[in-house]
């Protein structure tokens, strides 16, 4: 019941104008695998070397534009977002093969049961050292094994909390969510967590569709009842502050160190702004006195 209440109102959604792009700062082009064209969102200013690739909900059946707010912000933030297609990617390793030769490290990035695409797509892989793993769902009917991890060294792993609180069920059951519990090779590898409690399985989507989601079915996809624009937009940089972090390799103090250095740099470059108006003024002062006296003096 679930999933079609949610299926139906993805599918009514796309009548609607949404966040686009913003093509100004970000770049779209396509790379070309199996004569098909895959989407690809880069910074004008290419300088990264990492690329990230997007595996969307629904086992990444859900088109990407209900994360272009997201996509638009990791672009910003100098990284690539490939977008992965189950219809047109039969072979993930020689995709991912084919990407490595214009990147220095590929990350998989998943939300919701495109969490389970990504790590039976990439468990034997060893070009693949990190996961993303966004409000996770184990999209398996049958559990006999835990998922394998294979060569993965680091994960991201985020939760909105609202997804697991439900009455008389969560959005997310225990039984369908992707934890240390139902991962191999756990012990080997370094999780980071970043918990978010007032907010919802969707609405790391667009303000729009997750707007629409919460006014519609918020009884069975719950999400923060602060739903300003302001607010969600914030929510989903914060999410891309943290994965830019993981990404980069930053740790928190480094960056707090060098936010801070920034800050002091600015007001230094202000107070020496403020310095020279002052001169500025007085000069003008002093030559405005200088031909007053003048006049009084004639």
């Amino acid at each position: 019941m679930k999933l079609f209440v949610i299926l139906t109102c993805f599918f009514l959604f796309k009548q609607f104008n949404t966040y686009k792009i913003n093509l100004n700062s970000v770049k779209k082009s396509y790379i070309l695998y199996n004569n098909k064209e895959i989407p690809l969102f880069e910074p004008f200013d290419k300088k990264n070397k990492e690329c990230l690739v997007l595996y969307t909900g629904l086992n990444s059946i859900i088109t990407y534009d209900f994360y272009s707010y997201l996509i638009n912000n990791l672009a910003s933030r100098n990284m690539s977002i490939c977008i992965y297609n189950n219809n047109y990617i039969t072979n993930s390793k020689k995709f991912y093969k084919e990407l490595g030769k214009n990147y220095k490290e590929i990350i998989p990035i998943g939300h919701s049961s495109g969490c389970s695409t990504l790590i039976n797509n990439n468990f034997n892989n060893k070009l693949i050292t990190k996961n993303i793993l966004l409000d996770p769902v184990d999209s398996r009917i049958f559990k006999f094994n835990n998922l394998n991890l294979g060569n993965i060294k680091k994960i991201l792993l985020f939760k909105a909390e609202k997804a697991y609180i439900g009455n008389p069920i969560s959005f997310i059951p225990s039984f369908f969510e992707i934890n240390e519990n139902t991962l191999t090779n756990i012990n080997k590898i370094k999780i980071i967590k970043k918990n978010y409690k007032n907010y919802g399985h969707c609405d790391i989507l667009n303000p729009l569709y997750s707007n629409l989601i919460y006014e519609r079915a918020n009884l069975i996809c719950d999400g923060t009842s602060n739903r300003k624009l302001s607010n969600l937009y914030n929510y989903i940089d914060n999410i891309s502050d943290d994965i830019y972090k993981f990404v980069k390799d930053i740790d928190n103090n480094i960056l707090e160190e060098k936010k801070e250095l920034e800050e002091l740099e600015e007001l230094e470059e202000l107070e020496e702004l403020e310095e020279s108006e002052e001169i500025i003024k007085n000069n003008n002062l002093f030559n405005f006195n200088n031909l007053l006296n003048k006049i009084i003096k004639k």
